[in-house]
């Protein structure tokens, strides 16, 4: 029988839909990752939103009932904006993290059209080759048969004319 004539780029196509389904798993992974990095500046977030009233009432005790220097409630406003910086570059992390599992599903939802693609694709060039070697099959069979009728024309014009038998 005959090679398949489209064998190399049906090894393609199975490659390729073999590397899209690694991008898929990939894919998969990197929303595991992208969700446990939010999660974990969400709880840094939480935790610093609890502490943040203590670490505000420590600041202001220092300077309540108090008589301080102009200085010292220079530096209690600024550690108060620090604590504010704080609190934005936390939120800003955590937005940060959000869009990253965003991203990671919609490369997630791309990995996996591009996987179906490929697999279709594959699988129409698989169609095909069955319906090569199912033809092959046939055409070699019917060579087969004129093989024989071509060998041996006596053996069917003998059954045909004894009406003896």
């Amino acid at each position: 029988m005959a090679n398949y004539v489209l064998e190399p780029l049906l090894d393609i196509r199975r490659k390729r839909e073999d590397e899209m389904a690694q991008q898929v798993n990939r894919a998969r992974q990197d929303i595991q990752t992208a969700e446990t990095a939010r999660d974990e500046a969400k709880r840094r977030q939480e935790t610093f939103d609890r502490e943040l009233p203590e670490r505000k009432e420590r600041l202001y005790a220092t300077v309540i009932h108090v008589i301080v220097k102009r200085e010292q409630i220079d530096k209690m406003k600024e550690a108060l904006a620090d604590l504010e910086r704080q609190h934005l570059a936390l939120a800003e992390m955590v937005s940060q993290a959000e869009n990253r599992v965003i991203q990671a599903h919609q490369a997630l939802e791309d990995a996996q059209k591009n996987w179906l693609k490929a697999t279709k694709n594959t699988m129409k060039l698989d169609s095909h080759k069955d319906a090569w070697l199912e033809e092959e099959k046939r055409i070699e069979a019917e060579n087969a048969e004129k093989e024989l009728e071509d060998l041996h024309p006596q053996l069917s014009l003998v059954g045909e004319d004894d009406d003896s038998i």
